[in-house]
């Protein structure tokens, strides 16, 4: 009976309408399983509360469904048994499928996993903001903030992919709603442990021991030292953390840990040494690299693709850059691979200082995102910069185009513009070079410093 017990068990859970409902299920889903439904049909009698173990035992089933004896040995009865896997495969799918047809959070939480999936952004930013809104339950209780927990993960997607610059204050009373469940669900089990301490007291003294907690508590408690007190120290624990546990990090956590990884190292590199934090997140960026998060199935994000290069090429790690492309560059979706590839190349070309190729790849008329476009337009000028060409009418159109579209103003326009102004001090040569320098100085961000800088160093206005 062990072959079966799992199907019957949980066929005596089942009230007369829902086995009524789950024998519908069948015939219309599985109408071709004839011996399955056969076995079914015989059992189905027995339930609910009907049982007859004599006559339920699977060689006398097997009389009564195939009006013949089974044969010695347990081939026969394994048509039954096999017949039992079937049915209990199909029974849980039944019952998880009403069960989510009959609990809205279930359904539009699974409902937005998959519009997340698929990318349909506008849609699942919809419901994300539909769901985050609506009361599922009476009371605010354990399964409440569980469920907040979960909505607010998806809601606050909207400040971030809705908004090219999300106010940190339109996301904070998301989370600030987030973290009162979390410490909620946290009371309520610190309560049930002094409760249990209570009446089952033990020898040993507790003492709390920073190794007993799991991987990924220890490291976003060192993320989130490093973000909140800006210390290198915080840093290189999370560092030895990410390398000590890497094969305990999930490929959603590793993105985020990833980004507040850069966050941190942006700030810091506008504050201390920009080569040495550059470093730092060139090798980040290798090590997420490493763990094969990005493939066939899981196509790697157009921004971190470019990111990568662009940092690479930035401490000059070419040979890593050329080999991240040509492996990973077949993993960018369909509909961006092309310009992803052009302007990545692009920025290989620029750093071996191959002036010539960098204006032809940029030149491609297949780079049709903006983001791409302006990183394709800068190089670009700069090529032609170091080729000693005249910039006076590409300048101009380009920066047309910026004004043009200056809304919505985002991160990369603003970094854009800020690297126009220098450029157009440098190709004007009127201004002395410390002026130059004292203008670049000014810009908390602009994109290329280096390079400027660089430029300005070899700089000689015309008077």
């Amino acid at each position: 009976m062990k072959q079966n017990l799992k199907f019957l068990t949980l066929l005596t859970t089942l009230k007369e309408e829902e086995l009524e409902a789950f024998n519908l299920f069948l015939l219309e889903e599985y109408p071709k399983e004839g011996i399955a439904l056969r076995v079914f049909g015989y059992y189905k009698k027995f339930f609910p509360n009907k049982e007859l173990p004599e006559k339920m035992e699977v060689a006398f089933a097997f009389r009564k469904i195939f009006k013949r004896e089974p044969k010695p040995g347990l081939k026969d009865l394994k048509i039954v048994w096999n017949a039992f896997h079937k049915l209990h495969t199909w029974l849980k799918a039944y019952l998880i499928i009403e069960r989510i047809k009959s609990d809205q959070f279930l359904r539009e939480v699974a409902w937005m996993h998959e519009l997340a999936m698929r990318r349909i952004t506008d849609e699942y930013l919809k419901q994300a903001s539909v769901s985050y809104h609506t009361s599922y339950r009476k009371y605010f209780d354990y399964e409440t903030c569980q469920q907040f927990l979960e909505l607010g993960r998806h809601y606050k997607q909207c400040f971030i992919l809705g908004k090219p610059i999300p106010d940190y204050k339109s996301i904070e009373q998301c989370v600030g709603q987030m973290k009162e469940c979390a410490d909620l669900i946290s009371l309520k089990l610190q309560c049930e442990l002094l409760t249990i301490k209570s009446v089952r007291p033990s020898k040993e003294d507790y003492q709390e021991d920073e190794s007993i907690l799991n991987p990924m508590s220890r490291i976003y408690k060192y993320v989130s030292l490093m973000l909140e007190h800006r210390k290198e120290e915080h840093y290189a624990k999370l560092e030895l953390l990410i390398d000590q546990y890497r094969d305990y990090i999930s490929m959603s956590d590793a993105n985020d840990i990833l980004r507040y990884v850069q966050n941190f190292i942006a700030r810091m590199m506008r504050e201390k040494d920009e080569q040495y934090w550059r470093n730092k997140l060139n090798l980040n960026f290798k090590m997420l690299i490493d763990k094969n998060f990005y493939h066939e199935q899981n196509p790697i994000p157009s921004a971190f693709f470019q990111n990568v290069v662009n940092i690479a090429c930035g401490v000059g790690d070419l040979s890593w850059a050329n080999q991240f492309v040509e492996e990973f560059g077949g993993f960018l979706t369909g509909e961006t691979r092309e310009e992803n590839l052009c302007v990545a190349n692009a920025m290989i070309a620029f750093e071996q200082n191959n002036f010539d190729k960098v204006i032809l790849l940029t030149a491609d008329p297949r780079i049709k995102d903006e983001i791409h476009w302006l990183r394709a337009r800068s190089l670009q000028l700069r090529a032609m910069y170091e080729l000693g060409e005249d910039l006076t009418t590409d300048f101009s159109v380009f920066f047309a185009y910026l004004t043009r579209h200056k809304k919505p103003i985002t991160p990369y326009k603003v970094s854009t513009f800020a690297f126009m102004e220098i450029f157009n001090m440098l190709i004007q040569r009127k201004l002395p070079r410390a002026a130059i320098w004292e203008a670049l100085e000014q810009q908390k961000e602009v994109f290329f410093r280096g390079w400027l800088q660089s430029k300005i160093k070899s700089y000689r206005p015309l008077v």
